[in-house]
């Protein structure tokens, strides 16, 4: 009898101590991996491990700057000048002594090489680059022309026997002021850009398919092309 009393007692004692084992084993706090095991942070490599910057080579590896070289071969010769003019394809420039030097004519389909930087020995004292041809006013007010290489001959390179003061080249016609203030022009003429109006002319600007004169009264006129209204002066 003594002996079950002494069970219960124990169970009773148990009982009302109410201290079960949930806290002994409880390791949420200690063991939780939302903090001390969390590598969301320190293990995350998209910061140290990005290369975007140090492995980019667009601005490093980037050749097309040093590479390029489209311009290296047709380049402006070296010295000085003292006039020049730019055609469509090439350039032409009058140095110190007179001469005539051109360059460029790398041409296209549509552009083939008429010779137009095949420039004459000579004294010039003005040039003009067309598209399809080049003149020079001469010392003695002659005109000479070159280029015209088929299928790009209009005639633009047969200057009239004048004595000229200053020229234009347009697309494939040609103009000329004379020291008598008459203004010729020569060449192709398929949309009248060659049909000089009668007039005095201090000078004269050739176009695509048109013609630009400044009288010596100030006034300017124009003519050929009037798509666009190219011809309709202020």
């Amino acid at each position: 009898m003594y002996h079950f009393q002494l069970i219960g007692i124990t169970v009773a004692v148990l009982f009302l101590c109410g201290c079960p084992d949930d806290g002994d084993d409880d390791s949420l706090p200690d063991d939780d991996a939302a903090g001390d095991d969390d590598v969301s942070g320190d293990d995350d490599v998209t910061g140290d491990d990005d290369t975007a910057g140090d492995d980019d080579a667009t601005g490093d590896d980037d050749s097309s700057a040093d590479d390029d070289t489209s311009g290296d071969d047709d380049s402006t010769p070296p010295g000085d000048w003292v006039q020049t003019s730019a055609g469509y394809d090439h350039a032409c420039g009058l140095r110190p002594d007179n001469s005539v030097e051109c360059w460029g004519c790398v041409f296209t389909l549509y552009d083939a090489d008429g010779g137009q930087c095949e420039a004459p020995a000579g004294a010039f004292t003005q040039i003009s680059a067309g598209r399809y041809s080049t003149c020079a006013l001469a010392l003695d007010g002659s005109v000479s022309c070159w280029g015209c290489g088929m299928p790009f001959d209009y005639g633009q390179c047969t200057p009239p026997v004048e004595t000229f003061v200053q020229i234009e080249g347009g697309n494939a016609h040609t103009c000329g002021v004379s020291w008598s203030g008459a203004l010729h022009c020569w060449g192709d003429n398929g949309f009248g850009q060659s049909d000089v109006p009668p007039g005095d002319w201090a000078q004269v600007s050739a176009g695509h398919w048109f013609t630009c004169g400044l009288t010596t009264a100030g006034d300017v006129e124009c003519w050929g092309d009037e798509t666009s209204e190219k011809c309709a002066v202020p």
